[in-house]
């Protein structure tokens, strides 16, 4: 008898002639779904999404002999048990999709190489888009990968590996972007380049290559990368990043005293040159960091016109006072996520939380119990005042 899942994904493939999008995982199949698969693949399949479970498992997508209206590709592979160099998870879907644009792959289980880069661009030449998640990739193979495309790139996500320090027991190989790959995505792929994601542990990543990203990607609309500092994004150039950009995910320090607070306004004042942004992640290094604080004292009011959903801010309590909450909450009507510590006192900086990211269309009980929570936070901080 074929288990639940097997008999679902049978009528589903009979049952509807025009799917284009198939999403599946952990299923064995029989050759009554491979022939409806093979069908599947090789007329109308345009985005997969699969999970490799064990190597004996799984969709054997080695049965099917070409995916040409593919476009889109997703492979998870959650096996550990696959000996290094001699299977690589999901390469041969991928060789099989000439018509590929976009590739998310997702293996603990090998380091890829230069070589099979090669592969990949040489059977998939329009790829545009490729993200890499959790393998161990050296500075330059991953500046070989950049080089090897035959298109231009629109996203690279490329996050190292936060377990991985050394690669192959040479300095020169270590984990992450570098210079190399640096240079490459600079050289072949600024022009078009949309989503870049470089990390945020990689201390090769300075704070000149992400403002040369911010200023000369005319199409750049998210990043997300290690550090910069302050005074260079204060001191930069006029138009010091892509007015389209939506996401800022970077590591800001560099906010020394005395002139800490006229630094962090003229941070805001940067921000409030973007006027797409919605997602803006920022901090230091660790608690004890100065950073940009959610004040308006600090320059917070300078950004009055964006609409903003997330807000993350790290290196240190906030120190948020109550106009600065009821601000906030009159601007930021859209903010759905606030991060950080907004208050050195544990109990208030939850009580803010909740009141700035409460739901404002959701049910009347919630809606109180929020409103309870600000009130007993603007009572606590009435005779609490901060530099």
């Amino acid at each position: 008898m074929m288990k639940k899942e097997e008999e679902d994904f049978t009528v589903l493939l009979s049952k509807c002639p025009a799917l284009t999008d198939l999403t599946t995982r952990y299923v064995e199949y029989d050759n009554e779904h491979r022939e409806l698969l093979r069908t599947l693949c090789e007329t109308r399949l345009k985005r997969l999404s699969f999970c490799i479970n064990k190597l004996q498992y799984g969709i054997d997508m080695s049965d099917v002999i070409r995916m040409p209206h593919l476009q889109e590709l997703s492979i998870r592979n959650s096996s550990r048990d696959v000996p290094v160099g001699y299977y690589v998870p999901g390469l041969e879907t991928i060789l099989m999709c000439p018509n590929l644009r976009v590739l998310r792959w997702f293996t603990t289980s090998v380091d890829l190489t230069a070589g099979i880069f090669r592969q990949i661009f040489g059977a998939c030449p329009r790829l545009e888009a490729i993200e890499l998640q959790q393998m161990v990739l050296a500075d330059n193979v991953i500046a070989s990968m950049l080089e090897t495309m035959q298109a231009s790139a629109t996203e690279v996500i490329v996050p190292e590996r936060k377990d991985s320090v050394w690669y192959g027991g040479n300095e020169a190989n270590t984990v992450g972007f570098k210079t190399r790959a640096f240079k490459a995505l600079e050289r072949r792929h600024f022009a078009t380049l949309v989503v870049l994601d470089m990390g945020t542990q990689s201390k090769e990543v300075t704070s000149s290559m992400i403002l040369r990203v911010l200023s000369a990607c005319p199409r750049l609309k998210e990043i997300t990368a290690y550090q910069v500092l302050a005074k260079e994004i204060r001191d930069g150039p006029g138009v010091w990043a892509c007015r389209g950009l939506e996401v800022f995910r970077v590591k800001i320090h560099g906010f020394y005293k005395p002139l800490i607070d006229h630094i962090r306004v003229a941070v805001f004042r940067r921000f409030a040159t973007l006027p797409r942004l919605r997602v803006l992640h920022i901090g230091g290094h660790g608690r004890k960091d100065e950073s940009v604080v959610l004040r308006l004292d600090s320059g917070m009011g300078q950004l009055a016109e964006l609409k903003l959903e997330s807000v993350s801010v790290y290196g240190g309590p906030q120190k948020m006072r109550r106009e600065d909450v009821e601000w906030i909450r009159e601007h930021w009507r859209g903010l759905r996520v606030l991060e950080g510590d907004l208050h050195p006192n544990g109990e208030v900086s939850e009580a803010i939380r909740e009141v700035l990211t409460a739901p404002r269309d959701g049910g009347r009980k919630r809606r109180e119990e929020a409103e309870k929570t600000f009130e007993r936070f603007a009572f606590y901080t009435v005779n609490h005042r901060y530099r």
